[in-house]
């Protein structure tokens, strides 16, 4: 998973582009990784992918490749950011995949599993006992994996989840613990993710400047690796950070950037915009 953590998913798929297509369709592993190249900048071409790789992980009885194809499959569904309603036939997968093969070990596939489902319950059914249980599993991981960057994407939907219920101390509690994560040892989309977060929880506790800061290291991370999915929350939020703070002009001049992307965003990024 190196490559794709380190956001090198051009080499990764070039490494696939290059053997036979009967063997990289045909191959499910080969077919997850495609999806996890593409997920990044078209999650909505990532998902048939994903989809096609668990249908055949499924002919094959592999309990891994089943719970990472399905992974892919609400990732891919919750990063369109915009109809939601399609995660619950997939959060119940999972139930029968649970009751088939029972709990998964290993400890990457454990991560990324638990990742998505916090996403797609934060979604779906964030007051369910089901959320409780997989915040206890996100939490048991974070004790065993030192390394913060790698578990951004299992506390990201936990912050979403306590700013929706106006917990913003909880919420800022979470922001705090990941104050160092750099970048270079991020996935992009997750860095990118975590800083529009920490912007919607700044503009919302008050603290406009800090704000401001994660715009920019998004923005600069953005240019960087050319991902524009968080495109138009960071300069939504950004805006009403710099209206906070009276900064009129540095407000218009992140939401002037917004109208060529538009309808490439989601329902729920749309949204943002025209509120």
């Amino acid at each position: 998973m190196m490559l794709s953590i380190q956001g090198r998913v051009a080499t990764l798929m070039q490494w696939i582009n290059a053997l036979p297509p009967e063997i990289a369709g045909q191959n499910p592993w080969l077919l997850f990784w495609q999806g996890i190249c593409v997920i990044p900048e078209s999650p909505g071409t990532a998902k048939p992918i994903f989809q096609k790789a668990l249908e055949q992980f499924e002919l094959e009885n592999d309990p891994m490749g089943c719970f990472m194809a399905l992974s892919g499959i609400m990732d891919s569904i919750t990063l369109q950011f915009s109809v939601f309603q399609e995660l619950d036939a997939y959060i119940d997968r999972y139930s029968k995949f649970e009751d088939r093969f029972g709990e998964i070990s290993h400890p990457d596939i454990r991560l990324k599993l638990t990742s998505s489902m916090l996403s797609a319950l934060v979604l779906r059914r964030p007051d369910s006992q089901t959320v409780k249980k997989w915040k206890q599993r996100g939490w048991d991981i974070l004790t065993h994996v030192r390394d913060a960057s790698k578990t951004v994407p299992i506390f990201s939907p936990l912050i979403i989840l306590h700013i929706f219920k106006g917990e913003l101390q909880s919420a800022g509690h979470l922001v705090k613990m990941f104050a160092d994560v750099s970048h270079q040892k991020t996935a992009p989309l997750s860095y990118l993710i975590l800083q529009d977060l920490k912007v919607f929880h700044s503009w919302l506790s008050g603290d406009f400047e800090k704000g401001l800061s994660a715009v920019q290291k998004g923005m600069t991370v953005e240019k960087e690796t050319g991902i524009r999915l968080i495109f138009l929350g960071l300069r939504v939020h950004g805006a009403a950070a710099a209206i906070g703070l009276g900064r009129l002009d540095k407000a218009e001049q992140l939401l002037d950037q917004i109208p060529p992307f538009l309808e490439h965003q989601g329902i729920w990024m749309q949204g943002l915009y025209h509120i």
